[in-house]
Order: C-alpha cells, then sequence, then structure tokens
C-alpha cells in the first residue's frame, strides 16, 4: 500500500508510528512497540483539496481515536497496550524517512501545523481546536476599541487640590 505521510517517526517495521493518507484517500496511523502494533485503518477518505484539520490520539488507558474535521472518524481500544512508540529515528513531516535517508513516501499537498502532544486530548478539545481554526468567529468575538481620556481624572482627592502644608508620615525598617 503506498501512502502519503503526514508525520513520521520510525524506521520500515520498527518501535515509532507513521501517520498517513493511503492511494485510495483514506486515513491511516499506524504505531509499533516491541512486537504489539496499533493499526488504525478507517473508511474516511480525502477526495478533495480543501483544507482538514486531522488528529490523532492514543490513551492507554482508552482508545486510539483519529478525527478529521472535529469529529472522530473511528476508534479502536487500546487499553494495556504494552511498550514505547519512542523512536531513534528522525521526526518527520510530509515524508518518511529510514535513517538519515528520505524513504519515498512524500505527502502531496500542503501541511500547514503539526503538534505533538504527550497528553491525550479529549473530544471537546479536538473540536474546540478545529472550530477555532475553521470559524474564529463562532470560538470568540472582538469587541469595539475602549477609549481611554487623555489626561487622567482623579475625583475627590485626599489631601485637597492646592493643599499646602500637608503633614508626611510613614513607617520604616533600617538594617
Amino acid at each position: 500500500d503506498n501512502y502519503h505521510a503526514i508525520v513520521s517517526k520510525r524506521h520500515s517495521n520498527s518501535v515509532g508510528y507513521i501517520w498517513w493518507i493511503t492511494n485510495s484517500n483514506s486515513l491511516r496511523f499506524y504505531s509499533k512497540a516491541g512486537t504489539s502494533n496499533i493499526d488504525l485503518n478507517y473508511g474516511s477518505t480525502i477526495t478533495d483539496t480543501n483544507w482538514h484539520h486531522l488528529a490523532v490520539t492514543l490513551d492507554r488507558d482508552g482508545n486510539g481515536v483519529m478525527y478529521k474535521d472535529g469529529s472522530s472518524v473511528g476508534s479502536h481500544s487500546i487499553s494495556g497496550w504494552p511498550g514505547s512508540i519512542t523512536s531513534t529515528q528522525l521526526f518527520s513531516i510530509g515524508q518518511q524517512t529510514q535513517g538519515v535517508s528520505i524513504f519515498n513516501q512524500p505527502f502531496d499537498g500542503t501541511i500547514d501545523e503539526v503538534r505533538i502532544s504527550k497528553t491525550p486530548r479529549s473530544n471537546s478539545w479536538i473540536k474546540a481546536e478545529y472550530n477555532n481554526q475553521f470559524n474564529p468567529s463562532t470560538f470568540h468575538s472582538i469587541g469595539s476599541e475602549e477609549m481611554q481620556p487623555a489626561v487622567p481624572i482623579v475625583t475627590n482627592p485626599i489631601p485637597s487640590d492646592s493643599a499646602d502644608d500637608v503633614s508626611v508620615s510613614g513607617h520604616g525598617h533600617r538594617n
């Protein structure tokens, strides 16, 4: 199966992970830890040239979940999945590397931003991220600019304006 790598941190058949779009335009995430692997392969396809928000979360106490445009497109239980996916391979965006060589799996398109987190994000967090980027005006609003007067206005000053011979007292400390 040929693929167009989104991100990769693995060597062929080694510990690590790769996330790609297959030639049939479906999203797929594969990860290996020791002799165990996770293969999230969902029928969700990308067949247009529009921008899409894509995310994958791996929660060792729950599920591996893949998202497209803020909505889950599939999940798989990974509770109790053993081992670490930490790899000594180079982290690559838009291609898979093997050692220091590029492994001919380039992404055919544009990747705008990649984030990697050690904390599994919730469905709500993923949806909020999508909404914030897709249509920011539904996520927040900007009011009109507030103007301050050029000179501060002080009311009822103590002592009163133009007061003379005002005593000053205070407390001090000396070492």
